[in-house]
């Protein structure tokens, strides 16, 4: 079929009651099976002027029951109708929605509930401190909308025009130094006890000088910007120094000192009580930010074909969903509103700087799932791929139309279809990159070990190698033999193998030290190691069992990746307690007996004449 009629095709429409089109809502209790004719509309938005707006569209219904309904779980994106889930059937939370609240009518609103609004944004969840009764209750609110009281004041002036300023009349002829001279005489009288409104009319060239110079009363952003910081600074019955504008010198008296208007917010609110209304509170809070609050409800399950009745009128082109990349949420530098901006890839750019390029000052659509999303008037061409869709009328629509483009408009749910649990391993570029830090590091230390401490630092190294094949042995095995399943190891857990290496080094520093310590004493090699192990091993027992239960600690507050890395840290101090305490030790005891042990410059000392036992 041409462009002239618009054609819907949905070969599966899985759809809430409350979320089916007109004229499709008749099959909520049909029986599967049989082909419906209906009349109907469909919704689709329609770029206008002041944004975009929702039309329906009328047309024909082709429509078949695919099955009988089924319960789905249904995730509440709308935070008011997600409080009211969380409050139904549960005595210990309430739900109250606040209209229109006057939040300066302390009879009407609690002093904290107000306070808190006032300074949050629209669409913004947020806990009220010591909001409700003795405390022991707490309060969440949802800030639907607030409109911030404006500042007003009531202030009279004197204008002093001259030659070539703003709307001064023809009959000026005084110089800007002459209107600045005749400005200040003009304060000076007004402060001396003159009427300052019999002033205004025998001397203001403005327009209010017939009322005796009152403009009555105005607001923030009514005046210009020089005015208006010199009316709002006077107290009331202030009368200002010549303050200039483009229209000249004005005096300004202060009428009435600056009051600012009522705040009116419309704001959602739950209240919890009970002995954990606070944690309660927190864990609610945390659900509605993060939009995981769902119910179940039955979903009806429909194919259907829908005939518009109204010709769309739009031609298709190469820019299609395969180029597409990305839709985010974000502000307008310029007004503050919400937009969503849109995201090509290099092809897709190339495609859309040349639609915007040969129509500009006309319309491009966005069509997602049949349905029209936006469809904006070209301003100019559009380079680098990246477009922004503006007409949101607050923040949730925003992110309602982000998640159908990065979605597709299209219910996708998601089936555990298997499970495997695979071989430790990363993906290529991960495991290149941390193979070679983790080897890179390991050299380093060792050659290290060898410069500082020498034969000492030798030993340090076998032990170390001990200690790497061993890790790698536990790797390898499945989980401790306890089960047939494998560690995974995640970039999170390399990080934790690279940090343990270093600690696995450590033992050793400590047990050389205190050796060499001995040694500069005189003591024979077999006395300083048994003397050096007993000295350090406070040390090296408080240092890794604080580590191991900080990783005993994360792992059991920790989310996957911080597990992971718990799990291979708190092994490498095991095995790095292991291999210092025993391996270390037994090398050390072999070599002591060997002639070479009577060599202090093998360990890095200088000889001493004096043996001790």
């Amino acid at each position: 079929l041409s462009n002239e009629i618009g054609i819907l095709f949905r070969e599966e429409a899985d759809m809430f009651k409350d979320t089916m089109p007109k004229g499709l809502d008749s099959l909520w209790d049909a029986s599967p099976g049989k082909v419906h004719f209906l009349e109907g509309a469909m919704q689709s938005p329609r770029q206008t002027d002041d944004g975009v707006e929702l039309v329906n569209i009328p047309g024909i219904f082709l429509a078949e029951v695919r099955g009988p309904k089924t319960q789905e779980n249904r995730m509440i994106l709308q935070k008011p109708k997600a409080m009211q889930i969380l409050a139904e059937g549960d005595d210990a939370i309430t739900y109250t929605k606040y209209e229109k609240q006057n939040l300066n009518d302390t009879a009407a609103v609690e002093l904290s509930t107000a306070l808190a609004v006032s300074t949050m944004q629209p669409d913004e969840v947020q806990i009220v401190p010591n909001a409700v009764g003795d405390g022991s209750a707490a309060q969440i609110v949802y800030l639907e909308s607030l409109q911030r009281g404006n500042e007003t004041m009531e202030a009279s002036h004197i204008l002093t025009a001259y030659k070539g300023a703003s709307y001064a009349d023809e009959s000026v002829t005084r110089t800007k130094e002459g209107a600045l001279s005749l400005s200040q005489e003009i304060a000076k009288r007004a402060r001396g006890g003159e009427d300052f409104a019999a002033l205004a009319k025998e001397l203001s060239d403005g327009p209010s000088g017939e009322k005796g110079g009152s403009l009555g009363e105005f607001g923030r952003g009514d005046m210009v910007p020089p005015f208006e910081q010199a009316a709002y600074a006077l107290e009331q019955g202030g009368i200002s120094d010549p303050v200039e504008t483009d229209f000249g010198f004005h005096v300004i008296k202060s009428d009435r000192a600056p009051v600012r208007g009522n705040d009116i917010a419309t704001y959602h609110s739950l209240v919890v009580t009970g002995a954990d209304a606070k944690e309660n509170a927190e864990d609610l809070e945390e659900r509605l930010k993060a939009n995981t609050v769902d119910t179940q409800e039955l979903q009806a399950h429909l194919r259907f074909i829908f005939f518009s009745l109204v010709p769309s009128g739009w031609k298709d082109t190469e820019l299609d969903g395969k180029h597409f990349r990305s839709a985010t949420v974000t502000l307008d530098p310029n007004t503050n509103i919400p937009v969503v901006q849109i995201n090509f890839d290099p092809e897709g750019g190339k495609i859309f700087q040349e639609l915007t390029k040969n129509n500009i000052n006309k319309r491009i659509a966005i069509f997602v799932g049949g349905q029209l999303v936006s469809a904006p008037v070209v301003q100019s061409e559009i380079t680098g791929g990246t477009d922004v869709i503006k007409g949101s009328s607050n923040i949730q629509e925003a992110r309602a139309l982000a998640i159908d483009l990065n979605t597709g408009a299209i219910p996708a749910p998601i089936y555990l279809t298997g499970q495997r649990t695979v071989e430790a391993t990363l993906g290529a570029t991960a495991l290149r990159t941390s193979l070679q830090a983790a080897l890179i590091g390991l050299v380093i230390l060792m050659v290290y070990m060898v410069i500082v401490y020498r034969l000492l630092g030798l030993i340090a190294d076998i032990a170390l190698s001990a200690y790497a094949l061993l890790f790698l042995a536990l790797l390898k095995l499945p989980l401790f033999l306890f089960s047939s399943q494998y560690i995974v190891l995640t970039l999170a857990g390399m990080a934790g193998i690279i940090l343990s290496i270093g600690m696995a080094v450590d033992a050793n520093v400590l047990i050389f030290e205190r050796i060499k310590e001995e040694l500069r004493k005189g003591k024979l090699l077999q006395t300083a190691v048994r003397t050096g192990f007993e000295r350090a091993w406070p040390s090296i027992r408080d240092g890794n069992v604080s580590t191991f239960i900080t990783c005993s600690i994360l792992f059991l507050i920790g989310t996957s990746i911080v597990r992971g890395f718990a799990v291979t840290l708190g092994m490498g101090v095991l095995l790095s307690m292991f291999t210092a305490i025993v391996i270390t030790r037994y090398i050390l005891r072999k070599v002591s007996t060997m002639p070479i042990a009577q060599n202090g410059i093998v360990f890095g000392i200088k000889q001493n004449n004096t043996a001790q036992q």
